[in-house]
């Protein structure tokens, strides 16, 4: 793995677990390693995340799906939405690709902000 990649992974961890919050997906464990092609022809460096399971998808494929919410859903959602970003915020950072696609939903509809690779500190 390239150097810089390695560091802007290892930064995006970083970010995640500086924010503890139920509206932010967690990240469970992180470390880099080699795996070898299955021939055993190839080693390659990797980076692995493990991160909260969010069973639902994401908020885009879920308006794909269903068109529109009914507002009770669509206030569930933007009040946890909020939730999160404010967290976010109070961390000193800047998430700066907030769209449907980086926002999670669990197996119960908790709703999850994710993907923390272009966040930067405010």
């Amino acid at each position: 793995m390239d150097a810089q990649v390695k560091a802007e992974v290892e930064k995006e961890v970083e970010v995640m677990r500086s924010i503890d919050h139920p509206n932010v997906l967690n990240v469970i464990d992180a470390k880099s390693g080699e795996y070898v092609s299955q021939d055993g022809s190839k080693k390659y460096s990797a980076y692995y995340i493990v991160l909260e399971l969010a069973q639902q998808d994401s908020l885009f494929d879920y308006i794909v799906d269903q068109a529109a919410f009914p507002e009770p859903v669509a206030a569930y959602l933007f009040y946890q939405f909020l939730r999160g970003l404010h967290a976010i915020h109070e961390k000193g950072l800047c998430h700066r690709d907030i769209k449907c696609e980086n926002v999670l939903l669990s197996d119960k509809f908790f709703l999850k902000v994710a993907d923390f690779g272009y966040a930067a500190n405010v």
